[in-house]
């Protein structure tokens, strides 16, 4: 036996290595799942006690406060009783506020200078818009300030980025970045990425200045470091540029923010800029089973930008991953939430346990909309519930107004967007006018806009006629016409789709397809119930999100892919794996982007600890249009003896359930009858008992409409019925008190 240093004790050779290469440029390939956490605060650990280096002389460079925090409390449970008040872990952006504040005179600012959060650069944007006369509709703020962030992180100025970006409209935007910039300075300003750059520019520039920080700290680590973009590469080359004491924890496999400007060059030329470092691979994986590992590893080697690495574990080859198909979206949502259903009843893994992943948010919808069926709690991660998006609850106020144009809550949500001349203090007005009066603002609006003496603005005047004379409308048009068709009317006349901006902002993008999602939503709503009405649908919808609160103790998590970089969790769904969903349209012309979406793919997968679930439906409503799509490349490349399907999943589980519980108790109970049966969906319709009712026939029920027995459990009186009703919902009723009578079968064509 080695007798180790305690702080080396509990790490593998690989994590010892990395620990005690002290000296020197040194990368790490962490993969998933591999302990990287714990080998960035053994080695500061390792440095401070074992080397003697001040706390004061290591930085280690994170991308949240959160993980800069953990860090720091790990560091202190190693080290307990050192001082490290000046034990420099933290984010970038926090490093250069203190260098900036000290080094602010070199570039013509006081230490006092204000950071602008992004509605301050919103609002400095537009009043440059202004300055430099730029009509309205030429450009958005919001494309204005994501060209200067671009420019920022490649490190360009005005003209340099006119060069280089290649926009459409770059003299323009230039143009505004330009005096953007010089208004930011005027105003003793800087945002948050002048933060960086700024800093960056005084090392370059200011000899003695890089000198002092090279031997402040004298060990750089950084996390992530597949992450970094190019002014966080510049900060790190300067301060290491002498010492070259620089260790960067990356993993090329999960470069997923080439968005953000994230380079996964500054990972894969590590060698190259830093001339002799060493290489360490973390290889053994500490969360997932071998079966979730080999999956990850077969898919992830079709990529060409890597420098590679072998994931094991000593968990165990686990259970095979689960494929299925849905008919359509519905159906897939449905088969995943009673997939969460049987697992948490079967396994006993709480609902907390499970996260199901999307490539867009607007997959989540009818996600939602089946987990709110089963009342199962779940949250959303890293967004927002789909009924509680900003451009969703527009366009239900538009709606709620067909039905009721006193509702002033709609009203006031909707009256100025998109913009029609009513401004702030024009509503200001209307609002002091309604309470004056003892009015709803509907009912003001009505009176104001053809009273002359009203002090109001003429532009102010017509906006406040047209939108009350189309709300009549459209209150008219919804009487006799589908749900889908009054918002289609609505988004028609109102250009509010052509309000959220370009097609090539990401963030438009997602906000421009969640309305046709919603769209989906109305179609499919109508299709369940044709002779239903506006109201109707603004009714479950309010209902709906009234349950939106439950528990947060025991709760599902949905998210996006990218959101789920990071996290674990026992079971994973990914869904809609089908093309152009994932990978994206977009990746289909760009092999770099196509790698991206394939390392997207991956992250997915090392997620899921225990159990993981692949699905897709054959038919998709999305963004309010019908496709037939094509399985994801990406499920073809993960090898077909570590799959199965659903089927044969659900009899494992229940095969191992009913052994379990005759091991408990002795001959299977009717509570292990219960279990199974519902999942042997293969089974024959013949009945238990001889009842009245058998698996695979059709029922109807006065309240929950016609649906398909899929399992029978009991004798006599004790007999119950599991019933999946064409609603969604899945109910398990007394046969005897259920009120369950046999489908009328009459109209079918057989």
């Amino acid at each position: 036996m080695v007798d180790f240093p305690d702080l080396l004790q509990n790490l593998n050779p690989q994590q010892r290595a990395a620990v005690t290469t002290s000296d020197g440029p040194l990368l790490v390939i962490a993969g998933a799942g591999s302990g990287k956490t714990r080998v960035i605060t053994h080695r500061i650990a390792w440095l401070i006690r074992e080397r003697g280096v001040a706390p004061w002389q290591v930085f280690a460079a994170t991308f949240t406060n959160k993980a800069a925090e953990e860090m720091r409390g790990r560091v202190g449970m190693l080290l307990p009783g050192a001082d490290l008040a000046r034990l420099s872990i933290s984010t970038f952006h926090s490093l250069c506020v203190g260098i900036l504040r000290r080094e602010a005179h070199h570039i013509g600012l006081t230490n006092r200078f204000t950071i602008c959060d992004d509605t301050d650069q919103i609002a400095l944007i537009k009043d440059c818009l202004t300055n430099l006369e730029v009509p309205a509709n030429a450009v958005r703020p919001e494309e204005v300030r994501n060209y200067i962030t671009s420019a920022k992180i490649m490190m360009l100025g005005p003209k340099e980025a006119q060069r280089d970006l290649n926009q459409e409209y770059g003299p323009l935007l230039s143009r505004v970045y330009a005096r953007y910039q010089e208004r930011l300075m005027a105003n003793d300003a800087v945002d948050f990425d002048d933060l960086l750059l700024h800093v960056v520019h005084v090392f370059q520039n200011q000899p003695d200045v890089i000198k002092h920080y090279r031997s402040r700290w004298s060990y750089v680590l950084v996390d992530e470091y597949q992450d970094t973009n190019r002014v966080q590469f510049e900060l790190v080359r300067l301060l290491a540029a002498d010492h070259r004491n620089i260790c960067v924890v990356g993993d090329e496999d999960q470069s997923i923010y080439s968005w953000r400007g994230a380079e996964i060059e500054n990972l894969l030329k590590f060698s190259e800029q830093f001339p002799g470092a060493e290489l360490i691979r973390l290889e053994q994986n500490y969360r997932s089973t071998e079966a979730i590992l080999r999956a990850a590893s077969e898919v992830i080697r079709h990529n060409s930008q890597r420098m590679g690495k072998d994931l094991w574990s000593e968990r165990g080859l686990g259970e095979p991953i689960t494929t299925f198909t849905g008919l359509s979206e519905r159906e897939e949502a449905a088969l995943v939430v009673e997939t969460i259903f049987w697992i948490r009843n079967l396994k006993g893994i709480p609902f907390r346990g499970m996260g199901v992943f999307y490539r867009v948010n607007a997959l989540s919808r009818v996600l939602e909309d089946q987990l709110r069926v089963r009342g199962i709690a779940y949250r959303v991660i890293g967004g927002i519930k789909f009924y509680d998006r900003a451009e969703i609850k527009d366009l239900l106020a538009y709606l709620r107004l067909c039905v009721n144009p006193r509702d002033g809550v709609a009203l006031t949500r909707i009256i100025n967007k998109p913009t029609r001349g009513i401004g702030a203090k024009s509503v200001a007005k209307l609002f002091a006018e309604s309470v004056k009066r003892g009015v709803s603002l509907w009912e003001c609006l009505l009176a104001v806009r053809d009273e002359k003496e009203f002090d109001i603005s003429k532009k102010a005047r017509a906006g406040i006629a047209d939108l009350t004379q189309r709300i009549k409308d459209w209150g008219e048009y919804a009487l006799d016409h589908p749900p889908r068709e009054v918002l289609e009317r609505i988004l028609r006349e109102t250009n509010y789709e052509a309000s959220l901006g370009k097609g090539s902002d990401l963030e438009i993008m997602s906000r421009r397809e969640n309305l046709g999602e919603l769209l989906s939503a109305l179609d499919e709503f109508y299709a369940q119930d044709p002779g239903s009405d506006l109201g109707m649908f603004l009714e479950r919808v309010a209902l709906v999100n009234a349950q939106d609160d439950l528990t947060d103790e025991d709760a599902v998590s949905l998210m996006t892919l990218h959101c789920a970089k990071g996290l674990e969790y026992q079971v994973v769904f990914i869904v809609g794996m089908e093309e152009p969903i994932f990978p994206s349209r977009r990746a289909v012309t760009d092999q770099g982007h196509f790698e991206e979406e394939r390392r997207l793919f991956y992250v997915g997968i090392t997620r899921a600890k225990d159990l993981l679930f692949l699905s897709r439906a054959d038919s998709r409503r999305l963004y309010g249009r019908p496709a037939y799509n094509t399985p994801s490349l990406f499920l073809r490349e993960v090898p077909g003896d570590l799959t199965r399907t659903l089927e044969e999943a659900r009899h494992q589980w229940s095969e191992a359930a009913s052994l379990r519980d005759q091991q408990m108790r002795g001959p299977r109970s009717d509570h292990a009858h219960a279990l199974r049966e519902p999942l042997d969906l293969a089974t024959s319709a013949v009945g238990v008992g001889g009842g009245r009712f058998a698996i695979g026939e059709r029922v109807q029920h006065d309240r929950l409409g016609e649906g398909e027995v899929v399992g029978v459990s009991g004798d006599g009186d004790r007999r119950k019925i599991s019933v999946r009703f064409d609603a969604g919902l899945e109910l398990e009723l007394l046969e005897r008190y259920g009120g369950l009578e046999p489908a009328d079968e009459s109209d079918l064509p057989y």
